[in-house]
């Protein structure tokens, strides 16, 4: 079933230029993090799109601009050097103001999963140390290989090692990648290091390119992965892929290692939230330890699509809970303020290295039975206060393209191709639109609320979700409005209420009841927890229940 997405979003060449210099001067790590994450996206969008929209000598002097940029932002961000900044403004400067709009694609370990660009720092000076006087090529796997390459290849340059960079983009079959590497690139290099933030479903990406450099005419043996954890590929490597896995030295830096300014990571949460006596990993849904006095009320959970979490408790009981937001700008905190301030959620109390902290809401978590005219009115204003900017008409006709190709396969692979032709049609009955507001939450199952012990409802987990890994991305408001109508087991009269058309309505429950029904089959697949997978089954059954009532069966 379709889950995964690839998340990207349009921008012209103009302002991701722009942002880097908005960047500046780039004065805390923080700061710098975020230069270097932004020149790799730019370098990113310009490799991937320039050569097919001008002559390759003009294409080719822009990407050598914004290939230099990742490199300097990657040299302050691994000295740290505010003099290497320096460099930085001559050289967006000389890239052209060309008008072209180019494809970002996101960087996912970066924004979703709690990957540090200094991690590769502290694997590189290891292979530093290990590999001293030798000379090596670096190939970034592109998206998110763009700005770690340039991290490695900085990190081993400031260790006094030669060091050549390129990124590649490996195409083909998702299992089965294929690329090419300049013979250029490999002249005078001792190693071949391969930087990416796999392995994946896979990991054929980086073997791609272990096999291109072979396939040049460079010993296998010298071949090193720098990959972003230290498991294996999943389930769908083939033997080849395996192998590579298997011979090929690895150096990874595991988020528990790495320290700043002498602290780990939980250290650095339990300075910042102040009187700190206990640090709880929540992630890969750990919170409903504390959430629920009972397991047998705790809800399915989707554990792999979580990001990552920690509660740090106070002394006097209270505790705040930190959860990953991404090292992009993301603009999570401004937004709970604004919310807080309209009284639907609680506000931040901090942010640091992409963690937002919020306190922890003590209360009891809502269920579907809970549900009164009280709950409705409340779903009804949450959705329309929360909502955003309407899409602009291209976005607005991909979102739904991403929709249409995930129910109608959903559909195919739940009930088959009477299912699929049904939910087809259900398609055709609906427009897309670039007048609507977007959703604003994205996450509306009772459990999200929490009746507090002053009376109020808070929402939690309420922003992201149009940021996160899956195929879904940003979508009209109606997305809310059917999440709601799905989760909370609602009639046609809610979608009314909130101004939305049968047939729309119709459309979007079961394309979010498609999805969720996804999601649940391939989370239950992925865990050996009998309990996990005996509870997403029961949503997976819900789901199905939702989407055959869509469909019209």
């Amino acid at each position: 079933m379709i889950v995964y997405g690839d998340p990207s979003y349009q921008e012209s060449l103009e302002t991701l230029v722009g942002r880097l210099r908005a960047r500046l001067p780039a004065a805390s790590l923080d700061d710098r993090r975020s230069l270097l994450v932004q020149a790799g996206q730019l370098e990113q969008a310009v490799h991937d799109g320039l050569p097919a929209i001008l002559p390759a000598d003009e294409s080719g002097r822009v990407i050598h601009l914004c290939e230099s940029a990742t490199d300097v932002a990657a040299r302050a961000f691994v000295g740290p050097s505010h003099e290497a900044l320096r460099d930085l403004p001559p050289i967006l400067h000389a890239i052209p103001q060309i008008d072209v709009r180019l494809r970002v694609k996101v960087p996912e370990g970066f924004a979703f999963y709690a990957l540090y660009p200094e991690a590769y720092r502290d694997s590189a000076r290891r292979w530093a140390a290990e590999n001293p006087g030798a000379a090596a090529a670096v190939v970034g796997v592109r998206t998110i290989g763009t700005a770690l390459s340039a991290v490695v290849a900085e990190t081993l340059r400031a260790c006094g090692l030669q060091v050549r960079r390129a990124t590649v983009r490996p195409s083909g079959h998702p299992f089965h990648r294929e690329c090419e590497l300049d013979p250029a690139l490999l002249h005078g290099a001792d190693w071949v290091l391969v930087v990416d933030e796999g392995p994946g479903l896979s990991g054929s990406s980086m073997a791609a390119v272990a096999e291109a450099a072979t396939a040049a005419g460079f010993p296998r043996g010298r071949v090193a992965f720098f990959p972003g954890h230290g498991g294996e590929p999943g389930a769908e490597a083939s033997p080849s892929t395996r192998r590579w896995w298997a011979e090929a030295p690895r150096y990874v830096s595991s988020l528990c290692e790495l320290r700043w300014e002498g602290r780990a990571l939980e250290e650095t949460l339990a300075e910042l939230t102040g009187r700190a006596v206990e640090v709880q990993d929540l992630s890969a849904a750990q919170w409903r330890r504390y959430a629920y006095a009972d397991p047998a009320d705790w809800p399915a959970a989707t554990a792999a699509f979580e990001r990552t979490k920690y509660r740090v408790v106070r002394d006097d009981g209270s505790a705040v809970l930190w959860r990953f937001s991404g090292l992009l700008d993301s603009r999570e905190r401004e937004t709970l303020c604004h919310r807080a301030e309209l009284g639907l959620t609680v506000p931040p109390v901090g942010e640091t290295l992409g963690f937002v902290g919020v306190p922890w809401v003590e209360g009891a978590r809502l269920r579907s039975s809970d549900r009164t005219p009280e709950i409705e009115d409340h779903l009804t204003r949450y959705i329309s206060a929360v909502a955003g900017p309407p899409l602009t008409r291209d976005d607005g006709e991909a979102a739904q393209a991403r929709l249409i190709e995930m129910l109608v396969a959903n559909a195919r692979e739940a009930f088959g191709d009477d299912a699929a032709e049904r939910a087809a049609a259900l398609a055709t009955d609906v427009q897309a639109s670039a007048e609507l507001p977007t959703y604003g939450d994205g996450r509306l199952a009772p459990h999200e609320w929490v009746r507090a012990r002053d009376g109020r409802l808070v929402k939690t987990d309420g922003v992201g979700h149009d940021r996160d890994h899956t195929t879904i991305g940003r979508q009209p408001i109606a997305w809310d409005v059917a999440g709601a109508i799905v989760e909370w087991d609602l009639g046609p009269s809610f979608a009314s209420r909130c101004g939305m058309a049968a047939d729309a309505a119709r459309f979007y429950c079961a394309a979010y009841a498609a999805f969720r029904l996804g999601l649940c089959a391939m989370s239950a697949g992925m865990t050996a927890d009998e309990s996990e997978r005996a509870r997403l089954k029961s949503a997976e059954g819900r789901y199905r229940d939702a989407l055959t009532r869509a469909l019209g069966y």
